[in-house]
């Protein structure tokens, strides 16, 4: 089944179940991928322009729990967080530090980077390999350690 399947049945089973949190997430994804079709002039979205946009939202989500914590709304924060713990189920598991590591001494090993002016040839590297699978905003953070570092 694919991810846009079980997208489907789960908000057919959250009206079913009357889950609001669920059918109103999926809701505003379903619309997402619809505006992330028209946009990109596809007929059908394959699992990887699924988990694409699914860490957009996640993004999104996040950013906004952070500004709702900063401003005081502890509730509208707390319903964002549930969100994307609601989302993360769709996301494929995360890699871990370790495993980030290995990928991303790879691509340093593969591109030749000897300095931060190679870190987009890195990131482009990196990127295809870990979309969805890793926080590319820390692997960011991690490329442009070990660059800035003598002899990296």
């Amino acid at each position: 089944m694919s991810l846009l399947q079980r997208i489907d049945q789960d908000v057919k089973a959250a009206l079913k179940s009357g889950d609001t949190l669920k059918r109103q997430t999926l809701g505003m994804v379903k619309a997402a991928l619809s505006n992330y079709r028209i946009a990109q002039r596809k007929t059908e979205l394959d699992d990887a322009d699924v988990i694409s946009v699914l860490t957009k939202e996640v993004k999104s989500r996040k950013d906004s729990a952070a500004e709702y914590t900063k401003a005081g709304a502890r509730d509208r924060a707390d319903k964002e967080e549930q969100e994307v713990a609601l989302l993360n189920e769709y996301l494929p598991a995360q890699m871990s530090q370790q495993e980030i590591g290995t990928v991303v001494s790879a691509a340093l090993q593969k591109t030749g980077a000897k300095g931060l002016k190679d870190m987009g040839k890195v990131m482009g590297v990196v990127s295809k390999e870990l979309k969805g699978r890793a926080d590319l905003k820390a692997v960011n953070e991690l490329v442009k350690r070990l660059l800035g570092q003598p002899g990296a």
